[in-house]
């Protein structure tokens, strides 16, 4: 709310928002996030100012956490929240934006990773759209393996994990984990990602 109210204030500041195109600030420690706040200003001015695009590229970067950092830990990727849920005053099909930033090819840029991506749907909350598009995905015959397997991941991050932001930690639903993969076992799968999937909850 105060990044949009900043924004607001700021919409006609031209030379600000050139300025923002090469103020890309480094994270010391896991836990700090000033990568992510800047970013959110920035995301913002360019929202207010029409700029769709760079707001979009600028929110997938806060979901995905990618900022360089001196240091990185799960403990500090926990204690920063994806922000998915700002994407549903956009007035984008926030479902199909979520989802094509699963489909990616090997050797590009992943849109978001497979746990990222579930905590972003689940921050959300489209978990009850999109968990069923996940398990068609990942059982569909005529989608590309890696497609399948992203989708197979995701799937079960969705279902079985959650992150309890206090203290920041991951925390993980033994229950949850164990009807995620029964359910996803079920499906036909692909081979890959039949063997991630065993693999996966062998070790936990």
């Amino acid at each position: 709310g105060d990044a949009q109210k900043w924004a607001k204030a700021h919409r006609a500041d031209d030379a600000l928002y050139a300025r923002f195109r090469g103020f890309r600030p480094m994270g010391t420690c896991s836990m700090d996030t000033t990568p992510q706040e800047a970013a959110r200003l920035y995301a913002e001015l360019a929202y207010e100012r029409g700029d769709l695009g760079r707001f979009l590229q600028l929110q997938v970067r806060i979901m995905g956490d990618q900022f360089e950092r001196t240091a990185w830990s799960s403990y500090g990727e926990a204690a920063h929240e994806t922000e998915s849920g700002r994407l549903l005053a956009t007035g984008i099909d926030v479902d199909q934006f979520l989802l094509g930033l699963l489909i990616a090819r090997p050797g590009r840029d992943e849109g978001l990773g497979a746990w990222r991506f579930a905590r972003s749907v689940r921050e959300a909350g489209r978990q009850k759209t999109i968990a069923p598009e996940l398990k068609r995905l990942a059982a569909s015959s005529t989608s590309d393996p890696y497609t399948r397997l992203r989708a197979t991941q995701a799937s079960l991050f969705l279902g079985e994990a959650f992150v309890a932001p206090k203290p920041p930690k991951r925390q993980f639903d033994a229950e949850g984990r164990r009807d995620a993969g029964r359910a996803l076992l079920e499906l036909e799968l692909h081979p890959v990602a039949r063997a991630w999937l065993l693999s996966w909850l062998s070790k936990k």
